[in-house]
């Protein structure tokens, strides 16, 4: 709509991530990683979007089984290298335009 999304939407799709997020945690309680015992793809997959709720400050405090997988996967170096360096290197890109287009 002109307006954005509804309130009902908006509800319906955050009953629906903190249900995902609760099977994760639970899943997690009692095993070490997603589909095994070894990293996987769903590991990597679901690591970028709990990432994503992280920097979006979403209130992840009540998956303490979640939370210690996913900042193990942060610690990996591969995680450090591919999102964390380049989510830096992002914004010292966005700040250097942003520099020179208030220069210009």
């Amino acid at each position: 709509s002109e307006q954005g999304l509804s309130t009902a939407r908006l509800e319906r799709s955050a009953q629906w991530v903190e249900r995902m997020l609760g099977e994760l945690d639970q899943r997690l309680a009692s095993h070490p990683w997603l589909a095994g015992d070894a990293f996987s793809l769903a590991d990597l997959a679901w690591s970028i979007d709990i990432h994503r709720f992280e920097l979006n400050k979403f209130p992840l405090d009540k998956y303490p089984a979640m939370l210690a997988w996913y900042h193990k996967i942060e610690a990996r170096p591969g995680f450090q290298r591919m999102v964390l360096d380049y989510e830096a290197q992002f914004r010292k890109s966005m700040a250097d335009e942003a520099a020179k287009s208030t220069r210009a």
